[in-house]
């Protein structure tokens, strides 16, 4: 069942829904004075801004607005009041301004394929006529492309759909012959647009790919670029960092190398004066062999300790070899009856 409003279009009941067909939709006008089913099945309406059909589409099992009557096509009016159905080829239109008859013979024989035309671009304030592609740099990316119909049935009534690939894929319907895009991205585009005709049938596209450039700063090369230039910097910071810790190490090495050779000569001054003290007592005292081995031992430790001194590092079996001497010759110093050991 369809239902005529004056001011929600049509409502559409199933049996089960309630379904509202208005402009945005595709009719002429949301005022509907008056209905009427013709002999193929449609549905002829009568609006504010003309008569129109209604054509079953057994694809989706519902009614969809289809080609329309005004004043463009020969119609008096565009306020239809009334119709009726004087036969199966005639069809009564009231307007207010008189009467119109429409033969139905010569609609059913189809509108013919619409076609439809990019006619120019605008960049900014710079029009230009229409080329297979349009190119835009990021700095100048707003776009209005101008296109148009030739369907000279329609004329000023003309539908169209349009869609620009790459930034929205959904259609967008307009009865406007321009479509407008502020601040592309960098990238590529292609837009597209249709034209309907009376029987709701859609034009091919007519196509035109656009192309913004980007900034140099956004291509890849630089991109890239800038990437290596981060990792060497990156990599030469650290290469730095080491450079500098290890320079840090040395020098703490030498110090502390300086610091073991100080000792060194610190110990020995020290110690080569109590060994001659001890020496001395043993010769005093006449006990040669302890003299002799106190001295040959001395003498030994004397040698070790002056190589040690010129190196930078001395082996842990060379230092055990140092100690045992400096504690036998002190044990023989004291006269000690102990036992020393190193593991």
């Amino acid at each position: 069942m369809i239902i005529a409003t004056r001011q929600q279009g049509l409502a559409l009941w199933n049996g089960g829904s309630l379904q509202l067909m208005g402009e945005a939709q595709g009719l002429l006008s949301n005022t509907v004075d008056c209905l009427m089913k013709d002999p193929t099945g449609g549905v002829w309406i009568g609006t504010s801004l003309g008569l129109q059909q209604l054509l079953w589409d057994s694809e989706t099992a519902s009614f969809r607005p289809g080609r329309w009557i005004t004043t463009a096509n020969g119609l008096p009016s565009n306020e239809v009041n009334d119709l009726l159905l004087v036969d199966e080829s005639h069809i009564l239109v009231a307007t207010n301004d008189g009467l119109a008859i429409l033969h139905l013979p010569w609609m059913w024989q189809g509108a013919a394929k619409p076609i439809v035309a990019i006619t120019a671009v605008q960049l900014g304030h710079e029009m230009r006529t229409a080329g297979s592609s349009v190119e835009l740099t990021f700095d100048r990316s707003d776009l209005k492309v101008s296109f148009l119909s030739f369907n000279f049935r329609m004329g000023s009534l003309a539908q169209y759909r349009y869609r620009l690939m790459g930034l929205q894929n959904e259609w967008v319907i307009t009865s406007n012959t321009s479509a407008e895009f502020w601040s592309l991205d960098p990238g590529q585009y292609l837009f597209e647009v249709q034209s309907v005709n009376e029987d709701g049938v859609w034009s091919e596209s007519a196509t035109l790919p656009i192309i913004v450039h980007p900034h140099f700063t956004q291509t890849l090369w630089f991109q890239a670029i800038a990437v290596v230039l981060l990792v060497l910097a990156i990599s030469g910071f650290v290469r730095w960092r080491y450079r500098e810790k290890q320079k840090t190490f040395e020098q703490r090495a030498k110090v502390a190398e300086l610091k073991q050779q100080a000792l060194n000569a610190n110990m020995n001054s020290h110690f080569i004066f109590n060994a001659l003290n001890s020496i001395q007592h043993f010769i005093l005292t006449n006990k040669t062999l302890e003299a002799n081995e106190y001295l040959t031992d001395f003498s030994q430790l004397i040698r070790m300790n002056l190589e040690g001194n010129l190196e930078q590092l001395i082996t842990l079996a060379e230092e055990f070899s140092r100690l045992e001497l400096y504690l036998k010759l002190e044990k023989l110093r004291f006269g000690a009856h102990w036992t020393i050991g190193l593991e």
